[in-house]
């Protein structure tokens, strides 16, 4: 799976927890961006990341995801190894 693939993935993801069926990404996306991107919200999307790429982030890894480019990252080196 490409870059292109996981961020189509993604933006669906975003799209339903953040209840915004116009939402798209931009690499350079952070929680400021997203109106309704907090804590719960956040957790509810990194759930429902692992849940369709099928793989757990590390407690240690969540706290470097600050932008959409990073999630693609972390998700591209997750289903990359």
């Amino acid at each position: 799976m490409n870059r292109s693939e996981i961020k189509e993935q993604l933006t669906v993801i975003f799209r339903t927890v953040f209840e915004d069926p116009k939402l798209d990404l931009r690499d350079s996306m952070t929680k400021n961006d997203i109106e309704m991107w907090d804590s719960l919200t956040y957790l509810m999307m990194i759930a429902a990341v692992e849940k369709q790429f099928k793989f757990k982030f590390k407690l240690l890894e969540l706290g470097n995801l600050e932008s959409v480019g990073d999630i693609i990252n972390a998700i591209d080196s997750k289903i990359s190894s």
